[in-house]
């Protein structure tokens, strides 16, 4: 059927996840991230190493791999310079047939895009004006089309990711502003939740699962599936509305009640 078109999806392949998952700072994200199917392989833009040995230390993981990457100067950027290095790498490792990571980590996508900042702004300089704190210069971002350039750029590192594996991404949550109420002296909220910076909500549309994972009143964690009150969780997965905080669980139900 359909012998002209190429590029037809393959409908029998195995399934790749894309998953964002947002909370508030001591969550769980990383460790809800750690959870997803391994190999895992994690690009760390927190600088929080400490966190994934941890994690591998105490569930004795040996199929964690991860590393640091963020720039010691802003101005000489190399991070991302590094992550597409690395990509490249897994990209000429699967054509070659060697074993790659099965799902790819991105903690976070809050600190990932001020690596993407510096990279633009030191590639195209009038998407910045310069600050000076004490002797050093620093180029902070302006305008829209830095905003613009980083979605972009965001869904082009997904997008080689997925061809490769799950895709995990991690945001930070933060009050959503009611821009119609607020005032120069007093900022407003509509009682939403969203994501920190506010501008990649919309990145949020490049994942087909977006997980939210909080604290309950009695100190556990749960993982929410469904929209809420307060925040538009969502799923393309066979889920209960809330699950328990284990990614490669959750994604084996779903494979279990897909075959019912």
């Amino acid at each position: 059927m359909y012998e002209n078109i190429s590029g037809l999806i393959d409908l029998g392949a195995e399934s790749k996840y894309k998953i964002a998952i947002v909370g508030v700072p001591k969550a769980g994200k990383s460790w809800l991230a750690y959870t997803a199917p391994a190999p895992l392989y994690t690009f760390d833009f927190d600088t929080r190493s400490e966190s994934l040995k941890e994690f591998c230390r105490k569930y004795k993981r040996t199929d964690i791999s991860g590393k640091s990457y963020w720039d010691k100067n802003p101005n000489a950027p190399n991070a991302m310079d590094q992550v597409e290095a690395d990509i490249s790498a897994f990209e000429y490792d699967k054509q070659r047939g060697k074993e790659i990571p099965k799902t790819y980590v991105l903690d976070s996508m809050t600190y990932m895009r001020t690596a993407m900042e510096h990279t633009l702004i030191y590639q195209q300089q009038q998407l910045s004006r310069k600050i000076k704190i004490g002797s050093t210069v620093l180029n902070i971002p302006q305008g829209w089309d830095i905003i613009n350039g980083l979605r972009a750029y965001m869904d082009y590192i997904v997008g080689r990711l997925s061809e490769l594996g799950n895709v995990i991404a991690v945001f930070h949550e933060t009050d959503e502003t009611d821009k119609a109420k607020s005032t120069k002296e007093v900022r407003a909220y509509t009682g939403m939740k969203t994501v920190q910076p506010v501008y990649l909500a919309t990145v949020l549309s490049l994942f087909n699962d977006v997980f939210r994972v909080s604290v309950d009143y009695s100190g556990k964690r749960i993982v929410t599936t469904s929209p809420t009150s307060d925040f538009m969780c969502s799923t393309s997965m066979k889920l209960d509305p809330t699950e328990s905080p284990n990614l490669a669980d959750m994604i084996a139900k779903h494979q279990k009640a897909s075959q019912v």
